[in-house]
């Protein structure tokens, strides 16, 4: 990094709060300084405007301190990649003739950018992509539709496209893939692929900083932040909950969409499944186009275990084991990488011992019931009703009794302890609570949890005969 840029940093970092420092300063990168001049690396022009407001006098405060006058900024708008076809060189484009050094808030020129931004995190899991997706009748449609999107980003048939299915039949994959191909078929472009839950705990950490520094703008900073991206990708958008996050959506969703940018949402639910949700945000989910993700048929689940051994370098595996698996798992994907994996271990334990259909007879049954933990959210519900002498249906109603509330946070805490359900599905097992009552449920008895003694003991009992159902 430039010295004059770090030392400046160093004296900004102190001026300002953590979170716009972070918002900000890690989207920004020098490509170049002397003593008169510095080039910053910035998304676009809009982001540059909005860090003005957040920290623009502090920024000029800090590059007078360093270079003893304030240099002249210019200004490398990286989102901005490839539209200009004039040439491959940076070109400045500055007022002529002044001798005055602008302050931060009048930036004197726009750079041609030739590179795209190196501190970008997408998130995307690069293993997921087309080539590692397995294709069938019963996912051919969603595939065909994501490709699409891949090869023509700028499209807007599909803007936004929803794909939703239960867990594990490959909907992160999917959106994974096109997001990569994107990536590699236009590196200058912004893919963010991001989790739902992850999208709220960054908005809430937005706010609190809001709350606790009447300076800030964390918010705004959040908005524009997501109103940068090319390509949205929120991953399990059921999980998204609570008036003043999805408000925030609502403006992220309005912004992309207005201005050609692609969105991609999985969910375990349909859009008119969705609870909680503003007829204006529903009714902009439906713009695009909303499409089922099945579980797998016959052929497809034998295709994605072939798929599997192929990717792992497996060689040997028999066929007719392949074909006992493909019959006799039918939930989806996970589970059946978890039953190749468990066989491949069990042959592995004696030197003799050879994968067989017998074998897999011995190992399926078992891994099935630990896949599933041999328990639903129900069967939990109900066991800690009996424990406690309530009635299923009370610890579903809408009473705050002080029995039946202690019951309902345990049924949360051990739901979300025993399945891989999420929390608005345990809410939804429970009258149709929300996402955040269910957290504080779990919450509450975390805390009870490690500092009461006695009922640690008591919900240890429990899980223990939860264990042995």
């Amino acid at each position: 990094m430039s010295q004059k840029w770090l030392s400046t940093l160093q004296i900004l970092k102190p001026t300002i709060s953590a979170n716009i420092y972070t918002m900000f300063v890690d989207h920004m990168k020098c490509s170049h300084e002397d003593e008169q001049i510095l080039v910053l690396e910035v998304p676009t022009a809009a982001f540059r405007d909005t860090m003005f407001k957040a920290m623009g006098m502090q920024l000029r405060d800090a590059m007078v301190k360093v270079w003893g006058t304030m240099p002249s900024v210019k200004w490398v708008f990286t989102d901005m990649l490839g539209n200009n076809d004039s040439s491959g060189q940076v070109s400045v484009l500055s007022s002529k003739g002044s001798t005055t050094a602008p302050a931060v808030h009048q930036p004197i020129a726009q750079l041609t950018p030739v590179a795209q931004p190196s501190n970008f995190d997408t998130h995307l899991i690069e293993a997921y992509t087309f080539d590692s997706y397995c294709e069938g009748i019963s996912n051919r449609a969603a595939v065909n539709m994501a490709r699409a999107m891949a090869e023509n980003p700028d499209a807007q048939t599909f803007n936004p496209f929803f794909l939703y299915g239960p867990s594990g039949v490959g909907k992160t994959h999917l959106v994974n893939a096109v997001g990569n191909a994107v990536r590699e078929k236009f590196p200058e472009r912004r893919v963010l692929f991001v989790s739902a839950r992850n999208f709220q705990v960054q908005y809430a950490d937005a706010a609190m900083a809001d709350r606790n520094n009447k300076n800030s703008t964390a918010i705004n900073s959040f908005i524009h932040f997501y109103q940068s991206i090319d390509m949205l990708i929120i991953d399990d958008f059921q999980e998204i909950s609570g008036e003043k996050t999805l408000k925030a959506f609502f403006h992220i969703f309005n912004h992309l969409h207005a201005n050609g940018r692609k969105m991609l949402f999985t969910s375990d639910r349909s859009p008119a499944e969705l609870k909680g949700l503003e007829d204006r945000i529903l009714s902009r989910l439906r713009w695009g186009i909303t499409i089922p993700l099945e579980q797998p048929d016959r052929t497809l689940r034998r295709d994605i275990i072939l798929c599997k051994l192929r990717r792992d370098g497996v060689e040997g595996f028999p066929m007719d084991v392949v074909d006992y698996l493909a019959d006799v798992v039918s939930e989806n994907a996970r589970e059946l990488y978890g039953m190749v994996n468990s066989i491949i271990a069990e042959s592995m334990k004696t030197i003799s011992s050879h994968i067989t259909v017998e074998l897999a007879q011995r190992v399926v049954p078992r891994i099935v019931n630990q896949a599933r933990k041999e328990l639903s959210f129900r069967e939990i519900s109900e066991l800690v009703c009996e424990h406690y002498g309530v009635k299923s249906k009370e610890v579903c109603s809408k009473s705050r009794k002080g029995n039946i509330a202690a019951v309902r946070h345990i049924v949360c805490y051990l739901g979300q302890k025993f399945t891989d359900i999420s929390l608005s599905q345990i809410g939804r097992e429970l009258g149709g609570r929300d996402h955040s009552t269910i957290l504080h449920s779990c919450k509450k008895i975390e805390r009870l949890f490690a500092t009461d003694a006695a009922f640690r003991e008591e919900i240890e009992n429990i899980e223990i005969t939860l264990r042995k159902k």
